[in-house]
């Protein structure tokens, strides 16, 4: 995903008990804070929600087109984030998407860069079965 790892994130990430995880920042006016790590992640002075919320973050595509490319970033549908989706809060409103290497027993963040700063679009609810 990362297009773009600092010397200090590849050295990390080179060491056991190191992984990647993606900080996803909503800036609602409550701002939102998640994040793939599968914990909680304390780092900026945020805690940063690592509940299992965040499913998926697709690879970032770019061209030399000067041409808008979508982020379909997938997350469980809590209240708080359906209520937001349905009611529009979100169009417009800037989602910050970092890169980090995290130390996996501590769940201290070693390095962690910007990777991609964006406004949000849209914000689709899919109601589906779990299987």
């Amino acid at each position: 995903m990362a297009r773009s790892l600092t010397t200090n994130q590849r050295n990390a990430l080179s060491a056991d008990g190191v992984e990647k995880c993606e900080l996803i920042e909503m800036m609602f006016d409550t701002p939102m804070r998640l994040c793939n790590a599968g914990r909680n992640v304390e780092w900026n002075g945020h805690t940063w929600i690592g509940d299992g919320s965040v499913l998926s973050i697709p690879p970032l595509r770019e061209n030399l087109a000067l041409q808008a490319h979508g982020l379909q970033v997938e997350m469980v549908g809590d209240a708080a984030l359906v209520s937001l989706a349905l009611n529009g809060v979100g169009k417009g409103k800037v989602l910050n998407l970092y890169v980090a290497a995290i130390n996996l027993s501590t769940g201290a963040v070693i390095s962690a860069s910007l990777e991609k700063s964006l406004r949000i679009d849209t914000m689709v609810v899919v109601d589906g079965a779990e299987s």
